[in-house]
């Protein structure tokens, strides 16, 4: 249920995602093509901007689509070929940058695990969206436990 609208005239190409920690909530967004880095956008609970934070990630396609703050770092998801998935720390450093796909959406479990969304859409079917548990991996930096694929299926 929504439950109230606020503006946020400083994210300019879009907002992608948004996520809460500290009683702060971090808006993501979309970007051009000739933008090497992303920005992250940082407001109040009352939804007063606070700053923007230039996050040196490299390229990322349309920016930064799913965000989410779990274990002590932020984890971003960006759409692409491949799909990036960013870590970045409390401080909004960035930590690491693989090719993992969780542009989807990414909520962390609180107990080192993640969900992952996963869909996909047919012509004349519609879409189907399910979700696949992950841990961080210092090498991949999530990596996808179990079996990957729709519920049902």
């Amino acid at each position: 249920k929504e439950l109230k609208r606020y503006k946020t005239p400083e994210v300019v190409h879009g907002a992608g995602g948004i996520a809460t920690h500290d009683g702060k909530f971090l808006v993501v967004g979309g970007l051009t093509v000739d933008v090497k880095e992303n920005y992250l956008y940082e407001y109040d609970k009352s939804f007063t901007f606070l700053k923007r934070t230039t996050l040196p990630s490299g390229y990322t396609l349309m920016g930064i689509q799913t965000a989410a703050f779990a274990d002590n770092h932020w984890w971003f998801g960006c759409y692409g070929k491949p799909q990036v998935l960013l870590k970045v720390d409390a401080n909004f450093a960035l930590v690491g940058r693989w090719n993992f796909d969780a542009s989807l959406g990414i909520v962390g479990q609180g107990d080192g695990g993640f969900l992952i969304a996963r869909g996909m859409s047919e012509k004349g079917r519609g879409c189907t969206g399910w979700l696949v548990r992950a841990v961080a991996d210092d090498a991949q930096g999530l990596r996808i436990i179990g079996e990957a694929r729709p519920l049902g299926k």
